[in-house]
């Protein structure tokens, strides 16, 4: 008397899965995406915050190239540099907010770091 033998691989696996496992399998996939889209627009936030920070730091530079060149003191117009340094703080602001909500919003959905 021949005895079945049971086939199993991969395929048959997948093909006798439960819809329970697919779905599992599925969200895991899909949470795993949307965590990676909301942590690449943090670190996308936090490098323009870097570069906007590095901008104002700067504009703050005000001496001269060297100890003795007046040449800084010929060029400045201190309307553009006032203008700048508004602007840069009013970017640095909001990009602040936006950072707190795109933070917020990946601990709302995908808890905190570490969890």
């Amino acid at each position: 008397m021949a005895t079945k033998s049971k086939v199993s691989s991969k395929f048959v696996e997948r093909l006798t899965a439960s819809n329970e496992s697919i779905k599992d399998n599925r969200a895991r996939i899909i949470a795993s995406s949307a965590s990676t889209a909301q942590q690449a627009i943090i670190q996308k936030l936090i490098e323009r915050k870097n570069k906007l920070e590095l901008e104002l730091e700067n504009l703050y530079d005000l001496s001269p190239g060297t100890t003795v060149s007046l040449k800084f003191a010929e060029n400045f117009d201190a309307t553009k540099w006032a203008e700048a340094i508004q602007n840069a703080k009013i970017q640095l602001a909001n990009l602040s907010i936006e950072l707190k909500i795109a933070n917020d919003t990946n601990e709302e959905w995908f808890g905190k770091a570490g969890d």
